[in-house]
């Protein structure tokens, strides 16, 4: 999911998720914090969330939405992740 975010736009993963499953692997996180360095390019994924989460198989339910947050529950098969 992550990869298909970054194909549609600039964005890091930042926060535990980051942490724990790309440097420590020491445990899973059910949170993905994305970080933009514009509010342009958050609204630019924000309009094409459900498109990468259809890329990899999962749904997409947008929970929150404002110009500079976006909060959405992924799933994927009987995974549930907090996307922000």
């Amino acid at each position: 999911f992550l990869v298909e975010c970054q194909r549609r736009a600039p964005c890091v993963l930042v926060g535990g998720a980051a942490l724990s499953g790309a440097f420590l692997s020491h445990r899973l996180s059910k949170t993905v914090d994305l970080f933009f360095h514009t509010s342009e390019q958050l609204r630019s994924l924000a309009r094409v969330l459900s498109e990468a989460a259809a890329a990899v198989g999962a749904t997409i339910v947008v929970r929150q939405d404002s110009p500079e947050f976006v909060r959405a529950e992924l799933t994927i098969g009987a995974q549930r992740l907090d996307v922000g």
